[in-house]
């Protein structure tokens, strides 16, 4: 019982590290256009990302069986992102809105 358990850490130390890897800038991809600019994963890297990022069933291999990921949050957002995101959006929105 004790080796399973090793096992699994043991895997679970490389998923996070392989994790750890796609957020470099080598696996990111950068688009845009004159209304919107993006940053995300292409391709196998993008497939794999959003499987650990939501939870997902996938095979490790073709021949394998499904298996269902742990979330894991490989992008996204911290609390102080999203109040620097906030703040920066108040600051050059004008003071008054106009309503519809």
């Amino acid at each position: 019982m004790g080796s399973d358990l090793r096992g699994k850490q043991g895997r679970i130390q490389r998923t996070m590290k392989m994790l750890q890897k796609l957020r470099t800038a080598r696996f990111m991809k950068a688009r845009s256009n004159s209304n919107v600019i993006s940053v995300g994963f292409t391709g196998r890297i993008a497939r794999i990302a959003r499987v650990h990022q939501f939870g997902l069933k996938d095979r490790a291999e073709r021949s394998a069986p499904d298996v269902r990921y742990e979330q894991r949050e490989v992008l996204g957002f911290t609390d102080a992102d999203l109040e620097l995101i906030r703040d920066t959006l108040l600051t050059h929105l004008p003071d008054q809105v106009p309503t519809h």
